[in-house]
């Protein structure tokens, strides 16, 4: 299992500047979640490809977060849902154009929620629409060697990993058991909605988690919260992966305190991994 670390946790900073802190810290990956400056509608792919390029030569692998606001609209900072009448096509577009990215800065995963539409959204031809675009996203990935992740987000019509597998049954079998197609876990929803024990229910869809987001929250407010400062066992959901056997990233975000720079990151990491502090974090020293 792979300790990665979230960049929009850290929004004032500069993230190529950061990568070698973050590696001698103990991360080996790091989410980059798209923004509109590089990589929105009208723009070109190389400002992205350049700065994913950096991050590669600190010897860190990247998790693509393919969520970033305004990409498709520059009015609308919500995705339109994979599948729906309104934008889809531009979506997968955009989609189609990050698996070309991540192909050519060697990133191996790129994480997606299949965005919020107005109809009811578990009717069934609404995930029927939904996978007719997934199966053109994964085969693009597979030619190019890169693998999605199906991020739940609360009021989608993927919320859970139970959801993810309603959603397969409408794949073809080559493609709902493709290796290029899995789920991307995130914690914080499964907190927020009430996913009780939470290692148990990682466990029962550990066969198609390709990624995991974990986040300490509050759970009054369901807000992210520095690691060690909220209400869920963080060590207990750890251990829970190791003793199960993950062995994909494990993605560790608080988005909301980036006032406090690079101290969250290395407070993540020591809560994680229960261990002090490094020394020579301020150095950005490899270890």
């Amino acid at each position: 299992m792979r300790c990665g670390f979230h960049l929009a946790s850290l929004p004032h900073h500069d993230f190529c500047l950061v990568a070698d802190a973050l590696f001698a810290m103990g991360y080996r990956d790091v989410a980059v979640r798209v923004k509109t400056a590089w990589f929105g509608e009208g723009a070109g792919t190389k400002q992205l490809v350049a700065k994913l390029s950096l991050l590669r030569e600190s010897g860190l692998g990247i998790v693509i977060d393919g969520d970033g606001k305004f990409l498709v609209d520059p009015w609308d900072a919500a995705a339109p849902r994979l599948g729906s009448e309104n934008q889809s096509s531009a979506r997968e577009a955009m989609l189609m154009r990050l698996i070309e990215v991540a192909n050519q800065v060697n990133s191996k995963l790129i994480t997606f929620s299949v965005g919020n539409g107005g109809e009811a959204e578990a009717a069934d031809d609404v995930l029927k629409r939904i996978a007719e675009s997934i199966d053109r996203l994964v085969v693009a990935g597979q030619h190019a060697e890169v693998a999605l992740g199906i991020k739940p987000v609360i009021g989608s019509a993927i919320e859970t990993g139970s959801h993810f597998r309603r959603l397969q049954q409408w794949l073809p079998e080559t493609i709902a058991k493709s290796p290029y197609l899995g789920f991307a876990a995130d914690i914080s929803v499964m907190a927020r909605r009430g996913e009780l024990p939470i290692g148990d229910r990682l466990a029962r869809e550990l066969t198609v988690t390709n990624c995991v987001y974990l986040s300490d929250i509050a759970v009054d407010t369901g807000g992210e919260t520095r690691f060690g400062h909220g209400d869920l066992a963080i060590n207990r959901i750890v251990k829970s992966l190791e003793e199960m056997g993950y062995t994909g990233p494990l993605v560790l975000r608080c988005e909301g305190h980036g006032d406090a720079g690079l101290g969250i990151a290395a407070e993540a990491i020591s809560r994680v991994t229960e261990k002090p502090l490094m020394e020579n974090r301020r150095r950005g020293d490899k270890a």
